[in-house]
């Protein structure tokens, strides 16, 4: 694998990921960042020469593609919907909740089981904890739980 010097300006930064090996079976490839430093030679970064960026720079690159509408808002909406719904249903059918119970109950286990993932997702070092997953996160348990208060 051959790997090209880039020219960048002083502390700006990049990422790039490494080619599919040939004749493997990968899915997921490498991303390598670089920081250009001050004192680099002819303002040249070459990626082996050249530090990874710290995880800061990681996150705040994740937090710039932490849009609204994508389909991670879909899927933590439809999960948190589908856990709270199903949980109600669970806790008065199979253990014999109260209505208002169980309903508390399925809320409050959807919105912890979605701020935990989002906890896990903070510990990633190229991820962070999104308050518009929490966002899709509670508008599924709402939708939930107001679809279960007309039935």
């Amino acid at each position: 694998m051959k790997l090209e010097e880039v020219k960048l300006k002083t502390d700006q930064s990049f990422a790039w990921q490494s080619p599919k090996p040939e004749g493997k079976n990968f899915t997921l490839l490498s991303a390598r960042w670089v920081t250009v430093l001050p004192d680099s030679t002819n303002n040249k970064a070459h990626p082996l020469a050249r530090s990874y960026a710290s995880s800061a720079a990681l996150k705040a690159w994740a937090l710039k593609q932490d849009f609204w509408f994508t389909r991670d808002k879909v899927q933590h909406f439809a999960a948190c919907f589908f856990i709270t719904y199903s949980s109600r249903l669970a806790a008065t059918a199979i253990l014999n909740f109260e209505k208002n119970a169980a309903t508390i109950f399925a809320g409050g286990l959807a919105t912890f089981i979605g701020f935990m993932r989002e906890v896990v997702d903070d510990h990633e070092y190229n991820n962070i904890f999104s308050t518009k997953d929490m966002i899709a996160d509670m508008l599924g348990v709402v939708v939930a739980l107001v679809i279960l208060a007309l039935i």
